[in-house]
């Protein structure tokens, strides 16, 4: 059975690993570098800044040039820096080289996306909970790859990651898939916008979690980042059920919206059991419920604008997660004690913009 994108779900996964493979080793190199705790975040920040402006900029590129280009020269240039990162001297390196993946991976997601969705027209919620799915898989990885670090060094493990991702960079370009140029209509849907601000609290809880538990269990409960890093990943192992779980959202259509209340609330409160003995299971209950609602506010984005829209639908959907999570991740990274308190009453609180969006789809169904 030939499975449609099968190029595009495996760069999915290996790209993820990219969003996730310094969160393990943050602690050490402020150890290094001699810097102080609530720089922690400066090295996520610096990659979701990157892709956050990307996401429109890149939906309107693959009009001129293609999606397949897009997110193939996405790819290829998260591998070079990756590449360079291992090379890298300094922290200030670091961060500007990884603020340039983040931007490689803003001109990969919405062009293989919108990809997708073109080639799953019936099955968007299936398609998006498959391609989280494996953004779940290869997260995991990310947070596990201090072993890898321990094992190969940081140099070679760096250098391996970003060899990896260049390769699959070109595969891509040069493969048989069809170079779609969107016909991109440039307007704000406010449904779409609606979706986003309410469903950010969910991704910034998501991210708070992933990139600072390790430094939290680091710098707060004295314990290692490296092994902290590989118990995170249950969150993203989590993530790779709900994903594959999202077809259900495609049989129950009429529940799409109440489903996406629930799962966004059920995807932010279990991070208050990190401060309890329960945490490993709070983060499996929270990895679940928040990938099904990201997932769906992705394929409800995409049906609000058409397929033919789909990619500038996900790059402006994306690119507003990215920049509320971006900053309850700073936020919560002010003080590690308090982070998860900090995160869940900020998260909760964009949830209000849930409201107008549910009463809008009410009144198009009438």
């Amino acid at each position: 059975m030939k499975i449609k994108g099968l190029i595009i779900l495996v760069s999915r996964l290996i790209y993820s690993i990219s969003w996730f493979f310094l969160s393990p080793i943050i602690s050490s190199l402020l150890h290094k570098y001699n810097l102080p705790i609530y720089y922690s975040s400066l090295v996520p920040i610096s990659f979701f800044i990157g892709s956050a402006i990307m996401q429109v900029p890149a939906a309107l590129l693959s009009t001129k040039i293609g999606m397949k280009i897009t997110y193939s020269l996405g790819l290829i240039i998260m591998g070079i820096t990756d590449t360079l990162i291992a090379f890298a001297n300094s922290f200030s390196e670091i961060i500007l080289l990884y603020g340039l993946t983040g931007v490689g991976s803003g001109l990969f997601f919405s062009s293989s996306g919108g990809t997708l969705a073109s080639l799953y027209p019936k099955k968007s919620a299936t398609v998006m909970g498959v391609y989280n799915a494996l953004y779940g898989i290869g997260g995991a990885i990310g947070l596990e790859w201090g072993l890898v670090d321990k094992i190969m060094g940081f140099f070679y493990s760096t250098l391996l990651l970003g060899l990896l991702t260049l390769v699959l960079g070109i595969i891509n370009m040069l493969s048989n898939y069809t170079n779609y140029k969107p016909d991109i209509k440039l307007a704000l849907n406010k449904n779409v916008i609606l979706i986003a601000l309410g469903t950010a609290g969910a991704w910034g809880e998501f991210y708070a979690i992933s990139e600072l538990y390790p430094s939290f269990a680091n710098f707060v409960l004295g314990k290692s980042s490296i092994i902290y890093g590989v118990i995170t990943s249950v969150l993203l192992y989590s993530t790779v059920i709900g994903g594959f779980m999202s077809f259900i959202m495609d049989i129950f259509k009429k529940h799409r919206i109440p489903g996406l209340v629930v799962t966004t609330l059920l995807g932010i409160i279990p991070a208050l059991t990190l401060y309890t003995n329960y945490f490993i299971a709070g983060m499996a209950v929270l990895g679940f419920f928040n990938q099904i609602s990201i997932s769906l506010a992705y394929a409800l984005a995409v049906e609000t604008v058409g397929v033919e829209n789909s990619s500038l639908a996900l790059g402006e959907l994306n690119a507003l997660q990215i920049g509320i999570g971006t900053l309850i991740v700073f936020i919560s990274s002010l003080n590690l004690a308090l982070s998860w308190y900090t995160s869940v009453i900020i998260s909760l609180l964009f949830m209000i913009f849930i409201i107008p969006f549910v009463r809008l789809s009410s009144k198009r169904q009438l």
